[in-house]
């Protein structure tokens, strides 16, 4: 079957890595500018580092590399394209004579999405050990908080669940508890490398 698909196969592959990584680019954009200029705090700790302008940041200049780098090997290698299409096509003749050569390479491909997830599970708890540091933001000057959160005022550090029970006045209603980073160990960082651009 690979004989008379391969073309059509590989083109496809070709594309749809193409679309994909678009579709990340402007999905990584989009994120950035709508967190650049948002004042929500985000709900729960899962979603702190989602909701940091900076880590769309990296994933939107990551994925445009990696688009651009994509973009500029499928010029220059056009022609070899077409010679591994045929190539594709040769050997799909030798593979279908070898019906288990088709069964082993699934074996390879499981073991590396197990290592990838593993990884993926180690780096999250890397980026999330630490302390969130929360800070007071849009505070109205007629906002008066109550209870533990009297002192509360624009910039001071705040606690999310005092912050909801404290200030729930419509004077109010502007102000957020706002997550800020996570306060991590300085040895933690050199295992994952902390991100910081202040300037945006």
């Amino acid at each position: 079957m690979m004989r008379w698909t391969a073309g059509l196969m590989v083109w496809l592959s070709i594309i749809g890595v193409l679309a994909f990584l678009g579709l990340c680019v402007y999905i990584t954009v989009d994120n950035y500018l709508y967190y650049r200029n948002s004042s929500d705090s985000p709900s729960n700790f899962l979603t702190q580092y989602i909701s940091t302008k900076n880590v769309w940041l990296v994933l939107a200049i990551a994925a445009s590399f990696v688009l651009v780098v994509i973009l500029l090997i499928l010029l220059v290698l056009r022609s070899r394209i077409c010679l591994a299409i045929v190539l594709v096509k040769e050997s799909s003749k030798a593979i279908s004579s070898v019906t288990a050569s088709l069964f082993f390479p699934v074996f390879p491909w499981i073991i590396q999405i197990v290592v990838i997830i593993y990884g993926l599970v180690i780096g999250l708890f890397l980026l999330t050990l630490g302390d969130p540091y929360y800070q007071v933001r849009n505070m109205d000057p007629n906002c008066a908080c109550t209870g533990n959160g009297v002192n509360y005022t624009t910039g001071s550090e705040c606690v999310p669940t005092t912050f909801a029970s404290s200030c729930n006045s419509t004077a109010c209603s502007s102000a957020s508890c706002y997550f800020v980073r996570i306060d991590s160990p300085s040895y933690i960082n050199a295992f994952h490398g902390k991100f910081s651009f202040p300037n945006f």
